[in-house]
C-alpha cells in the first residue's frame, strides 16, 4: 500500500506541482487551505502532511500542531521561505513538525525528506507497538497475579476493565491501550485497605494508593493521572470514576437499574446512555463441570471451596496459575461439582 500524504497550499500551481512530483509513488491528496486540509485528515488516515507556511486564515504552524492533537500518528513537513527560518526552528524543536524545508525546494531534497519521514514513521510506530504489547502483557500477568493473592480485588479489576470496555463500545469510542491499562490498574489500592469491598471501590485512599504505585511506572504518568483524578472532562477519567460507583452500588446488594439510576445523579449523561448500551448486550452464560475448565475460559460467578472461602471472584480470567490454585484447594478442602462461566462466543467480544 502506498504511502498517502496531503499536500496543503493556498497557491493551486504550487498544489500541481507538489502532486506531479509525489503521484507516482504515493497516493497524494491536496487541500487549499489548513481547514481543509483538517476536514481531510478526518475522512482519511494520512501517513505524511506535507503544508506551507504562509497560508491565509489559518498559518501551516497552527495547522501542523493541530494536526498533531488530532492525528498524532501523522507526520508533517512545513514548506518555509527564508524570512520564516526562526519560526520554523522554534516548531520543529517543540516537535510540531519532523522537518521543515525552505522554499524553492528541489525535487530530491523533497523525496529526501518524505522518505526520512517515512522511516521516523516507521521506527517510532514499531517502537510504540512494542510497547503496548509488553505493557499489555504485564498487565495480563498482574491480573493473574492479583486473582491468585487477593481473589476478590483481582475479580473485580476484570469486571472494572470489562465495564469500561463495554462503555467504550457503547459510545462508539475506541478501546485504546491506555483505557485497559486505566480500568485494570486502578483498583490496586484495594489491596491495601481494608473494610468492605463496596466502600474500597470508592475510597480516596485507595485511589491515591493506585495512583502513587502507577505513577513509578516509566511512561505511565498520564495514566496514574487519570487514576487520581474524579473530577476531569477526560472522557476515561470520568468512565472509570462512574464505573467504580456502579460496581459499588452493585456489592452493596443494588440492581443493575437502581445502581444506573444512582450514577445518573452524578455523572455524564452521555456516559451513563453507554452504560445502559453496554448493559442491555445479552451475556450469555453456560454451566460447566469444574473439571473441565481450563485456561482463556472468565468465570461468570464467584468461584468458593466448599468452606465457603472465595478462591476466584467472578470475572477472573483463568490461566494455569489459577487452575493450579483450584487443584491444591480441591484436594484440601472440596469444591462443587460445576461452575458458571461465560461462553466463549461472548468472551471473545
Amino acid at each position: 500500500m502506498k504511502t498517502s500524504i496531503l499536500c496543503v497550499d493556498d497557491e493551486p500551481n504550487i498544489l500541481a506541482g507538489l502532486r506531479r512530483t509525489l503521484r507516482r509513488e504515493f497516493a497524494v491528496q491536496v487541500a487549499s487551505s489548513g481547514q481543509e486540509g483538517l476536514e481531510a485528515a478526518e475522512e482519511t488516515a494520512f501517513d505524511i502532511v506535507i503544508s506551507d507556511m504562509r497560508m491565509p486564515r489559518m498559518d501551516g504552524a497552527t495547522f501542523l500542531n493541530q494536526m498533531k492533537e488530532r492525528h498524532p500518528k501523522t507526520v508533517g513537513i512545513l514548506l518555509s521561505g527564508q524570512a520564516d527560518l526562526k519560526d520554523m526552528m522554534n516548531l520543529v524543536n517543540g516537535g510540531g513538525v519532523f522537518r521543515f524545508l525552505i522554499k524553492p525546494t528541489g525535487q530530491n531534497a523533497l523525496f529526501t525528506a518524505v522518505r526520512d519521514a517515512e522511516e521516523w514513521a516507521r521506527l517510532r510506530n514499531a517502537e510504540q507497538e512494542l510497547l503496548e504489547r509488553t505493557l499489555m502483557g504485564s498487565l495480563r500477568v498482574l491480573r493473574q497475579v492479583l486473582a491468585m493473592v487477593d481473589p476478590e480485588v483481582g475479580g473485580r479489576s476484570q469486571q472494572l476493565r470489562d465495564v469500561v470496555v463495554g462503555v467504550a463500545r457503547g459510545a462508539g469510542v475506541p478501546v485504546t491501550w491506555e483505557i485497559e491499562a486505566t480500568a485494570l490498574l486502578a483498583p490496586l489500592g484495594m489491596l491495601a485497605i481494608g473494610g468492605p469491598l463496596a466502600e474500597r471501590w470508592t475510597s480516596r485512599r485507595g485511589i491515591e494508593i493506585s495512583a502513587n504505585l502507577v505513577a513509578e511506572i516509566p511512561r505511565l504518568e498520564e495514566i496514574a493521572d487519570a487514576i487520581r483524578s474524579q473530577q476531569s472532562d477526560v472522557w476515561v477519567v470520568r468512565t472509570v470514576a462512574m464505573a467504580r460507583d456502579f460496581l459499588a452500588r452493585r456489592e452493596l446488594g443494588d440492581s443493575a437499574q437502581t445502581a444506573v439510576a444512582y450514577c445518573a445523579a452524578l455523572h455524564p449523561r452521555e456516559h451513563v446512555r453507554a452504560l445502559l448500551a453496554y448493559l442491555s448486550e445479552p451475556s450469555p452464560t453456560i454451566e460447566i463441570p469444574i473439571s473441565k475448565l481450563e485456561t482463556g475460559m472468565r468465570l461468570a460467578a464467584d468461584l468458593k471451596d466448599n468452606a465457603g472461602r472465595l478462591l476466584l471472584a467472578r470475572g477472573t480470567v483463568l490461566n494455569a496459575g489459577s487452575l493450579a490454585r483450584l487443584d491444591t484447594f480441591a484436594l484440601r478442602y472440596g469444591l462443587g461439582e460445576s461452575i458458571i462461566i461465560f461462553s466463549p462466543s461472548y468472551d471473545e467480544a
